[in-house]
């Protein structure tokens, strides 16, 4: 739970954990549960909205909503640099699956293991072919294993 200072109807300090308010207040016994001093309010938490890798998202300044004071988001378009980033980062972690999918069926192509040889091949192959999907690395159909 965090707390901010509010002056005036506007957020002077944000945020504020329970304990930083009590050593505000050395002298003053608090309830429990916990009621912040006068000039303090509990921020409501509000979900953080969902965005892709073209977007960034900071937590903004809280806003007095209908009488509460509720945690807020800043959405913001990021750069060219940070989508590449991010989309090499994605592609790596997208390879490492491929790669631990593969070493997972490695056994089938073994010459006396007891399966099709021939699906489990195509299925290999199809795993090999994830990185030249339309969407890689965002958008990822999977081949199912037989």
């Amino acid at each position: 739970m965090s707390y901010a200072l509010i002056k005036d109807n506007s957020v002077e300090e944000y945020p504020l954990e329970e304990g930083v308010i009590k050593n505000r207040f050395p002298r003053t016994s608090f309830p429990s549960p916990f009621e912040p001093p006068a000039g303090y309010v509990e921020i409501t938490d509000a979900p953080q909205p969902e965005i892709d890798h073209t977007k960034n998202i900071t937590e903004g300044t809280p806003q007095n909503i209908g009488g509460l004071w509720t945690r807020t988001w800043l959405v913001s378009n990021a750069t060219p640099e940070q989508i590449e980033e991010r989309t090499d980062r994605r592609s790596v972690q997208a390879r490492q699956d491929r790669n631990r999918r593969l070493a997972e069926c490695d056994w089938t192509q073994l010459p006396d293991a007891p399966v099709d040889k021939e699906v489990w091949a195509a299925y290999r192959q199809d795993l090999r072919d994830v990185s030249s999907q339309a969407g890689f690395p965002w958008d990822i159909t999977w081949p199912e294993a037989p």
